[in-house]
């Protein structure tokens, strides 16, 4: 058996020669992996890592994260396929750690491990976690076909109740790609080429509940093995930016936009990979409120995608009966609380159909609605915020 290591890197030097490093850090013997570098650069520390290790370096102007990952797949001989992008680390046992869980049991089709958040200069940031589970660094093993169970009669998928998966993540289960491992054969290349790096760790779960044999599991344990990077440019900074009055015509807010779109996409495509019947899925529910947390930011793009991005009748509808279902199933509450929570609700998803009617009656050069975003935004900041929290 074999691992492959795909690292990717898109325009970012300064981190990847230390992504390398790890990987020449690991305990694993070095005939039981392979390393393959897929990025659209050269550069000089880093093809040196690359070229004195052995390691296949290819540069290629594919821009999707996907697009890279089926690249490295088509030189990649490994038995096990893991990821590592450029600002992320291994811990020096990762490795060792990933062998012998697929080593010891044969039917292990995902792996998943927890990570420590360091900032710029490397330094750790925070090696806690707000889940039980990760915070006792348990290893839990979990049947694929158990968490795959659709409800026939209310149409929710199974998994999101599994209280094991609760214990380990948050919802919907939002993963890092450079703590993911997977089976060779559950990966399938062409959906995997469009998919942008927001997305494409949860796309790889929701293929990792699909699997040819009923007998195949997942594999997650709270064990940091990972060293995950939070910096300027990364998706997890600007995702956690706070939008201020003072940012009202900034450009950062329409780049946020664009990061959040990626987002929804990302989710819908998982939504669309989750098993028949799955009428009530989180995913679906955070792709509706990344679309709603878009139309809000006080930017002319939102006014330009207003109409696109509210709701359909139909689509608030099942929004509605869906978090009313998933609340209801996961948690004990009271006939009143639930009320409460659907009011806002109601109220969270129909404010945008005002947005819309003031975007199609203003003039043109207005900049009325965007003033009205930005008086809707602490609004919508402090509803969405409780309706997460009660997810």
């Amino acid at each position: 058996m074999q691992v492959s290591v795909i690292v990717t890197a898109h325009g970012r030097r300064r981190y990847l020669p230390h992504a390398l490093r790890s990987l020449e850090a690991q305990t694993l013997p070095r005939d039981r992996f392979e390393v393959i570098v897929v990025k659209n650069f050269e550069d000089r520390e880093s093809d040196e890592i690359i070229r004195r290790n052995g390691w296949k370096n290819i540069v290629t102007d594919v821009v999707p994260l996907g697009g890279k990952i089926a690249i490295g797949l088509e030189e990649a001989k490994g038995d096990i396929i893991t990821f590592l992008e450029d600002d992320d680390m291994y811990r020096e046992d990762r490795l060792s750690y990933i062998y012998r869980a697929f080593a010891s049991l044969r039917d292990v089709v995902y792996f998943h491990n927890e990570q420590v958040i360091i900032n710029e200069e490397g330094k750790v940031i925070s090696g806690k976690s707000q889940f039980p589970a990760v915070k006792a660094r348990r290893d839990f093993v979990l049947s694929s076909s158990l968490l795959s169970k659709v409800d026939e009669r209310l149409g929710v998928c199974y998994y999101q109740l599994l209280p094991l998966l609760r214990e380990f993540c948050s919802y919907p289960p939002h993963f890092n790609n450079s703590s993911i491992a997977v089976r060779r054969e559950l990966l399938d290349k062409e959906k995997l080429k469009p998919m942008e790096g927001p997305g494409f760790d949860h796309m790889l779960f929701a293929l990792a509940l699909r699997p040819r044999d009923e007998r195949s599991v997942l594999y997650l344990t709270g064990e940091p093995l990972t060293y995950y990077r939070v910096h300027g440019n990364s998706f997890s900074a600007k995702a956690y930016g706070k939008i201020k009055a003072s940012h009202f015509k900034d450009p950062r807010l329409v780049e946020r936009m664009m990061w959040l779109l990626k987002v929804n996409r990302g989710v819908s495509c998982v939504a669309e990979e989750l098993p028949e019947g799955c009428k009530c899925n989180n995913y679906e529910l955070s792709a509706t409120l990344v679309r709603l947390e878009a139309l809000y930011l006080p930017t002319r793009l939102a006014r330009e995608l207003s109409q696109s991005l509210v709701l359909r009748p139909s689509e608030l509808l099942k929004y509605l009966r869906c978090g009313l279902v998933n609340s209801a199933l996961s948690k004990e509450r009271s006939v009143t609380s639930l009320v409460i929570r659907e009011a806002r609700s109601l109220m969270y998803t129909t404010l945008p159909y005002v947005l819309a009617f003031i975007d199609r009656i203003a003039p043109h050069g207005s900049d009325v609605p965007l003033r009205l975003r930005m008086m809707l935004e602490a609004v919508r900041a402090r509803l969405g915020a409780r309706l997460r929290l009660s997810r």
